[in-house]
């Protein structure tokens, strides 16, 4: 069965973005490029670890 993890978290991240978009409209002053980035940073450090301990699982998978 595949979780397809990462799908959602991007699904996820465009939801909370269109969100920030609309908050942004409403609060002229709420700092969107920097919430963003933050984000970006959390999302990109989760698919590094994903698919590091991926590729661990195969190879260790390839040894047996």
């Amino acid at each position: 069965m595949i979780k397809q993890t990462r799908f959602k978290v991007i699904l996820f991240g465009l939801v909370l973005g269109l969100v920030e978009g609309v908050l942004r409209s409403f609060l002229p002053a709420f700092p969107v490029i920097e919430v963003l980035g933050f984000q970006t940073a959390i999302v990109g450090g989760y698919f590094a670890a994903k698919t590091a301990n991926n590729i661990k699982r195969l190879n260790a998978e390839e040894d047996k």
